[in-house]
């Protein structure tokens, strides 16, 4: 599921700046990743904070996410969503089958099982909250940021356009601050992360090689398999490596080719 999702992500920044057609497109098919999954519409909220229009985004998502599944389920949709909701509930509290599973890639989960816990420590998922809020804030800014950029300071076409798109992938790289699983294909979109850093110089380099390595498959086979990678929290140290080499792009502010 999570690559067909990055897809989906790709082809609404892809279109987000080209004739009203295409992000038309773009935007239909944003809403339907976020009707399957949710999570990539954090990758439109700097967008929107940059002085977009979330119209058609939100249409779209209506129509997918809302009025497509009530059409289709009728009357057993509330009992539907309410089956749903306890059977995640049941997974993801404590003694659930998801609550102290490897396979976890957030941030609490993956420190709490190098530390000996069964699952995310509370003080840890409540201080992993208080960053994600301080990246979003950092985030959002730099998106307001970007869009006066273009006019007051020469920036080149289109570096508007790209620096809000750095900020959406950013914010989405910060899913694994969130208290839900990030399962790995929850990080599909590392690729995405990796081309929006690779601009922002040596050091944004480095990180990204760094990512691309500790993501590979030779690492993963010479540890023993997935199953002992994905216990050490590789996805989650190549998700945190892509997002610091994301950041140096939305603090300068100088205009890049």
């Amino acid at each position: 599921m999570g690559a067909p999702l990055a897809v989906l992500v790709l082809l609404w920044l892809l279109t987000a700046a080209r004739s009203r057609a295409a992000a038309a497109l773009g935007d239909a098919g944003l809403a339907l990743a976020v009707a399957l999954k949710g999570y990539p519409l954090l990758a439109v909220l700097p967008a929107w904070a940059g002085g977009g229009s979330p119209r058609r985004f939100l249409l779209a998502a209506l129509a997918l996410g809302v009025a497509l599944p009530a059409a289709v389920l009728r009357a057993d949709l509330m009992p539907f969503a309410q089956t749903v909701a306890s059977r995640l509930a049941a997974l993801s509290t404590e003694g659930g089958a998801w609550w102290g599973s490897a396979n976890r890639q957030s941030l609490a989960a993956a420190v709490g099982r190098a530390v000996g816990q069964p699952g995310p420590p509370l003080a840890l998922t409540v201080l992993s909250l208080v960053a994600f809020a301080a990246l979003a804030w950092f985030v959002l800014r730099a998106a307001r940021e970007a869009r006066p950029q273009r006019e007051e300071e020469g920036a080149l076409p289109g570096e508007a356009n790209r620096r809000v798109a750095a900020a959406g992938l950013l914010l989405l790289a910060g899913l694994v601050l969130l208290p839900g699983p990030a399962w790995p294909h929850h990080l599909a979109a590392l690729p995405l992360l990796w081309a929006a850093a690779l601009p922002n110089g040596s050091g944004a380099r480095t990180c990204v090689v760094a990512s691309a390595v500790v993501a590979s498959s030779p690492l993963l086979l010479a540890l023993g398999g997935w199953e002992r990678a994905y216990a050490l929290g590789l996805p989650l140290l190549a998700n945190l490596l892509a997002a610091l080499a994301l950041v140096p792009g939305l603090r300068d502010r100088s205009p890049r080719p």
